[in-house]
């Protein structure tokens, strides 16, 4: 993900652990349940905010393309 968004001409800040309420999962569940993380990544201040949301898909598709 890093170096896709960094292709685009993005920059990548952190990444973000998305906080969750697992208080109502069972042992199965909760040992099973996905890391969850966002990508925090800004915007040049010379990309107009239309730009941004292109170059914000394309970094998507080419680093989920890959795995």
């Amino acid at each position: 993900m890093q170096d896709a968004v960094k292709a685009e001409g993005l920059d990548f800040i952190a990444w973000r652990k998305v906080p969750v309420d697992n208080s109502c999962l069972g042992r199965k569940a909760e040992s099973t349940r996905p890391y969850i993380v966002q990508g925090m990544i800004g915007r040049p201040a010379d990309v107009a905010a239309e730009e941004f949301e292109r170059r914000l898909f394309f970094s998507a598709k080419k680093s989920t393309a890959f795995g």
